[in-house]
């Protein structure tokens, strides 16, 4: 059993019965052992039948942009790793990315707090301060602007 930050103090645990592992032959590089080793891992988790993540856990995985190219079917996130030449370090990765990404997941997401300008960017009666000319503005371009030039 792996733990993964609920987004709260208590840590979520996701038990190994959850994880549906399977392997298959690896495409790419690699000799004569590409076509004899099935080092290609696939995690598979469902997300809807888990019963450590409750309902606004669940709608937080499945509506999290990242997750969205990793869902397969209703629920079921899937995840294809064949990066290493072992299947135990593939399984690994695949159990990381699982990991990390629930874990972002289930960060709950700051508000945008709104903010009045500073006082001292407004005039008194209200209205925002026009912009000064930049220092070192060519008379020339003041003046195309129809800027007064004393």
């Amino acid at each position: 059993m792996d733990e993964v930050p609920a987004g709260s103090n208590q840590p979520l645990t996701i038990p190994d019965t959850e994880l549906v592992f399977s392997f298959s032959r690896s495409g790419g590089p690699g000799g004569q052992n590409v076509n004899k080793r099935n080092t290609k891992a696939r995690l598979v988790f469902d997300v809807m039948q888990s019963a450590v993540l409750t309902d606004v856990q669940k709608q937080r995985i499945l509506n999290y942009p990242r997750l969205a190219h990793l869902i397969i079917a209703d629920g079921v996130i899937a995840i294809v790793t064949q990066i290493h030449s072992t299947q135990l370090q593939n399984k690994e990765t695949a159990w990381e990315q699982l990991h990390m990404l629930i874990r972002e997941a289930l960060i709950p997401v700051k508000r945008r707090l709104r903010v009045r300008p500073p006082r001292h960017k407004k005039n008194p009666n209200g209205e925002t301060k026009p912009k000064t000319p930049r220092a070192g503005q060519s008379l020339r371009a003041q003046l195309r602007k129809g800027k007064d030039v004393d």
